[in-house]
């Protein structure tokens, strides 16, 4: 006897002997029933809804799924032509099904078109070897056993054709007892056109690990020839097609050629047709310009291809492959071209899509999308997923995607994405067809996850969207010894090549983006930073933009660190021709009226930054007042910019100045290295170029900015001021009598005067001791009670201001700690209790139940019932929410709500508490888990200031609500701006302690 034959007769005792034989039997003799009512479905209609427990291998299929012996001509496996031919014979208007605990092959080698027109459910396993070449028609695919395909022989091909506009059913084997009965109640609707595994496995490994899926160009030798490495040459075959990035600042100047003749030895690549060597040259890493900015070049060729029809009149409704609640399962999906999949406007229907599976040890990679109708590749609420050297071409909407932010430990790696268009039919997210449409080749919701080497390579919209669900998302995988985010690439988009607006991201500690390079973007912003803080960029690179990073007020703090501007590149230069960089280039676009901060740093911070080639009237630095953030809510000036950097073949003028409006008046910008002083090398700050700037400073210290502009009298309108120390300083009287404050240092005395808008005095001073008076209208002298001293954000020079710096003629004030800014009080009055700041102001809700009844208004109205006609109740939405107007900024204490006190408390868990600015972004929120009967209390922390209370739900349930009680001290804005910092309990008084020490 063989030792084949022995392998197989060990296999089948082991089989027979397991509890799973009489499932076996069973699932062999698979039959299809139809109850023909067709009115009985699912509970859930939402097929999005993660259903009690999830899939897993079934029992009947013993261990065929683990051993390929099944497969041998000894197991006696079934053939797909057999099958079909038994199943068209039997009548059958169920699926083909290949049973559970069997094996089955396809047996069709001269490249036939089979049709099944009622579908194919793999329960046990269905295996494609090397001699299959066929084209299979279906309806649907489902994979509760295993499905295996290896990369077809030389000239050999599997095409799966997807068709039909009817929604097909998935029948879980063990839920509906082996049947496919339309009275199941397990069973679940999966749309048109699924691939859906559902507890059992993808084995699709279709292309060599070897072959990579894309490559950079190495050089553009001829008309006809490209030269890439032979490695990547190796694996391409003539009559492929090829795919080669924009390599212009246009997002769709994308390039297709055919291959007509391949030199694997020398990496050479002759096309069908020519681009031009001298109008149309294409960067590669022998040049003409920098080798970081050679063109992606990739194929598009498959041996496997999942294709779906276009039925009208639905033609932005393709195919769809899922993997449907079914963790722990190792998948692997390698190879295959993915045409025409993915359904316009429906969530849950994308050419690949993970779909609520826990952790899935799973492999995605060497794939190609090409014309998507919705995305690319999405993992939801799954971890674990590797997402590796797969190419995305001409998709629409958002395209590499970590959906919800719950997602984490998953890798995206060496992924390209070219022509990321934008999608015009509504699925509810971000980049649906509404204000603002916007569309991103990675659209990531959690850093809880690992990218590297990916590029965003020519985007209708954005190349890389950070969209959190929250501000406070957790930071970063890791940021050591090297960061989870590296080596990523976005170029030639048309909006913005990183972004982290709207939401913004303030991690709890700090992330690192490491190596990124954001070149020849076609909009205003190549990096656009919304309220994010708490982030370094480091040795990374950005050039050939308008503006290479925008960092406006709503931001906390970001550090540029061993990173290049590159105005004008010599790719530009030598490729195209160009003199000159984009008209008006403008390498940092910095707002200076951020708000100061006790804790964070909140201007922007430049180490080691090296800007090149800033000339013809382009910008390295362009320091503008955001008017988002209007002088009634805060004064022109906030944290002062810190920059050590060195200019490259730059124009003097592209120095960074200030303008010359009211808005500068105390406006300055530390310079640490010098390398934007006139000398290039002498440290000093640049500054507004007038008296009470200056008057402490030594009389040949600063020199007049021949750029920036001018005053009315022709006075320059900045200076730099070398080899001094200075320092932003606020001083309260504590009288409202005063009126000037004069400041004597020596010889030397200056008189300031209060800003009647934030009733303090405001000056920019070196350090040294100062003696301070105060006096009225009448210039007669006052005596301040309790003056306060606020210093800001300590310069890296030394020598500065701080609050031991002044002696008051009433005698010195009693110094807090020095922080930043750092501040001194009297002791005030005792600690008031906080004030129900919500009941009968304005209140609001997503939709309302009813037109008559359970309005928001009832949510503070300050009646708490026993009758549920006193509740709000919103009709059944996604998050869901209630929202109370305290009609300012208010300093809260804490959230009190009361449940509604009949029935359904449920309803009310898995909600935030969230207090939003006055533009109803979101500060800080709490997550309550779970449920309560009668009433809660959610005490805010320190230091929050909020317009707005928002209770919203996390699942699609309505939200009713008896009453919410908002506990605070109604504080002014101007209280808001001191960040008042309290050391006992008797000054706890009305919302004035909002430094460290907070009271509760």
């Amino acid at each position: 006897m063989s030792s084949s034959s022995s392998l197989v007769r060990l296999w089948l005792l082991l089989l027979l002997s397991s509890s799973s034989f009489t499932s076996l039997v069973q699932c062999a003799d698979d039959h299809v029933t139809d109850s023909g009512d067709t009115s009985i479905v699912h509970p859930s209609d939402d097929s999005r809804e993660l259903m009690e427990g999830m899939y897993t291998q079934l029992e009947c299929n013993g261990l065929i799924l683990d051993m390929d012996i099944c497969l041998t001509e000894e197991a006696f496996p079934l053939s797909l032509s057999n099958l079909a031919a038994e199943h068209e014979l039997s009548g059958s208007i169920g699926p083909l099904v290949i049973p559970c605990g069997k094996c089955a092959i396809v047996d069709y080698e001269d490249g036939s078109t089979v049709t099944l027109p009622n579908g194919l459910d793999i329960v046990g396993r269905l295996h494609f070897p090397l001699t299959a070449n066929v084209i299979i028609n279906t309806t649907a695919v489902f994979v509760q056993g295993q499905l295996d395909m290896t990369e077809p022989a030389p000239n050999n091909a599997v095409k799966l054709t997807l068709y039909g506009v009817e929604d097909q059913y998935l029948y879980p084997y063990t839920a509906c007892s082996g049947q496919h009965d339309a009275a199941c109640m397990g069973r679940q609707n999966l749309g048109t056109k699924p691939i859906a595994v559902a507890g059992g496995r993808l084995n699709v490994i279709a292309r060599s690990p070897d072959c990579h899926s894309w490559t950079h160009l190495v050089e553009h030798v001829s008309d006809t020839e490209l030269e890439v490495s032979p490695a990547f040459a190796a694996c391409v075959k003539v009559g492929d097609p090829l795919l080669i990035a924009s390599a212009s600042n246009t997002w769709s100047d994308e390039k297709h050629r055919n291959v007509a003749a391949v030199n694997s030895a020398t990496g050479m690549l002759t096309l069908d047709a020519p681009i031009s060597t001298t109008t149309d040259k294409l960067p590669g890493t022998n040049g003409p310009g920098e080798p970081e900015f050679a063109v992606e070049v990739a194929t598009l060729s498959r041996s496997v291809v999942f294709h779906a029809q276009n039925d009208n009149p639905q033609t932005q409704i393709g195919g769809h492959l899922i993997i449907f609640h079914t963790p722990t399962e190792p998948q692997r999906l390698s190879g295959v071209r993915f045409d025409n999949f993915g359904q316009g406007g429906i969530l849950g229907r994308y050419p690949i899509h993970w779909h609520m599976s826990d952790v899935s040890p799973s492999i995605i990679s060497g794939n190609v999308i090409v014309n998507s109708n919705q995305r690319c590749v999405v993992i939801h609420d799954t971890n674990g997923v590797t997402v590796q050297d797969n190419v995305a071409y001409k998709t629409k909407g958002h395209c590499y995607i970590t959906e919800t932010g719950a997602e984490e430990n998953n890798v995206f790696a060496s992924n390209l994405g070219v022509r990321t268009e934008l999608l015009y039919f509504d699925n509810g997210q971000s980049d649906s067809p509404t204000a603002p449409h916007e569309a991103a080749t990675f659209w990531i919701r959690n850093m809880r996850n690992e990218f590297y080497g990916n590029v965003a390579a020519g985007s209708e919209s954005i190349g890389w969207w950070f969209e959190m669900p929250k501000k406070s998302a957790p930071s970063m995988l890791f940021t050591e010894p090297t960061s989870s985010f590296r080596d990523n690439v976005a170029h030639s988009c048309a909006d913005h090549g990183f972004t982290t607006y709207k939401q913004g991201w303030l991690p709890s500690t700090p992330a690192v983006f490491d190596n990124i390079k954001n070149y020849k973007n076609g909009g205003i912003n190549a990096w656009k930073s919304h309220w994010t803080g708490q982030l370094t960029i480091q040795n990374s690179l950005f050039a050939d933009n308008k503006v290479d990073l925008l960092y406006g007020i709503k931001n906390n703090g970001i550090i540029l660190k061993d990173t290049r501007f590159l105005a004008l590149s010599d790719d530009m230069k030598e490729r195209k021709g160009e003199s000159s960089p984009n008209p008006r280039a403008i390498g940092i676009k910095a707002s200076y009226n951020v708000f100061p901060s006790a804790t964070i740093t909140r201007a922007i911070v430049l180490d080691n930054v090296i800007f090149e080639r800033f000339i013809s009237d382009s910008r390295t630095m362009d320091l503008y007042f955001d008017t988002r953030r209007p002088q009634g809510n805060w004064e022109g000036m906030g944290d002062p910019i810190e920059a050590n950097v060195a200019m490259i073949e730059s124009d003097e003028d592209a120095k960074p100045y200030f303008d010359c409006g009211a808005n500068e008046k105390y406006t300055f910008l530390e310079d640490v290295s010098g390398g934007f002083s006139p000398s290039g090398t002498e440290p000093g700050f640049i500054i507004r170029n007038e008296p009470h700037m200056k008057a402490f400073l030594p009389s040949d210290a600063c020199t007049p900015l021949t750029y920036g502009g001018s005053f009315s009298d022709g006075t320059r309108c900045n200076a730099f001021c070398k080899n001094v120390c200075i320092r932003y300083v606020h001083i309260r009287s504590g009288i409202a009598e005063a009126t000037k404050l004069v400041l004597t240092q020596g010889d030397t005395s200056y008189a300031y005067y209060l800003d009647d808008l934030h009733d303090k005095f405001r000056m920019v001073l070196p350090g040294g001791s100062y003696q301070a008076k105060f006096y009225n209208t009448n210039d007669i002298e006052v005596i301040a009670g309790s003056p306060v001293v606020s210093v800001f954000r300590t310069p890296k020079c030394t020598g500065y201001a701080d609050q031991s710096s002044f002696v008051f003629s009433t005698g010195e004030p009693t110094m807090s700690p020095s922080l930043a800014p750092s501040l001194s009080f009297a002791p005030t009055k005792p600690y008031t209790v906080p004030i129900n700041l919500s009941q009968g102001k304005e209140a609001s809700q997503i939709c309302n139940y009813s037109s008559t009844k359970y309005p928001a208004r009832h949510g503070n109205d300050g009646i708490i019932s026993t009758r549920r006609s006193w509740m709000t109740h919103t009709c059944k939405r996604a998050n869901a929410w209630w929202k109370v107007d305290l009609g300012g900024l208010k300093q809260i204490e804490s959230v009190e709500i009361w449940n509604r006190p009949d029935c359904c408390q449920s309803r009310l868990s898995n909600f935030y508490v969230q207090f939003l600015d006055e533009y109803g972004d979101e500060l800080s929120s709490i997550y309550n888990d779970g449920y309560f009967r009668k009433n809660k209390k959610f005490t805010a922390g320190r230091n929050v200031f909020a317009r707005y209370v928002r209770i919203q739900l996390t699942a699609g349930e309505p939200l009713h609500l008896m009453e919410v009680k908002v506990l605070g001290w109604d504080v002014s804005p101007d209280l808001l701006e001191s960040g008042a910092s309290c050391s006992d309990s008797t000054q706890c008084a009305s919302g004035l302690c909002t430094g460290e020490s907070v009271c509760y």
